[in-house]
């Protein structure tokens, strides 16, 4: 998103359960931001809204509502990929904690 001069308004979760339940959560953030630690947070904040239990088949995190910065260009999200939930769940951990210590 930094690349790409972009900025999100809306982030969203989504978890789908062992059972095949898919429950889908999203929050409106107060100002567009392209700050990971701003979306993780906010991430987060459903993620534990929500208090998954048991197995999950799928966890996924979405950013949307986009709006272009300075220096934007008509290729938006060109090559942008995955995250994998083993990295982002570390960092949600190292993050939780660091918010927990302050």
């Amino acid at each position: 998103m930094t690349a790409e001069h972009l900025r999100a308004r809306v982030v969203a979760v989504k978890l789908k359960r062992a059972t095949f339940e898919v429950v889908q959560r999203q929050a409106v953030l107060s100002s567009r931001t392209n700050d990971a630690s701003v979306l993780t947070a906010a991430a987060l904040r459903l993620l534990r809204g929500e208090a998954p239990t048991g197995p999950l088949r799928l966890l996924g995190f979405r950013a949307s509502h986009f709006e272009a910065g300075a220096g934007a260009d008509d290729t938006t999200l060109a090559g942008a990929g995955q995250i994998r939930i083993d990295t982002f769940l570390t960092t949600a951990s190292s993050s939780s904690s660091a918010n927990t210590a302050a």
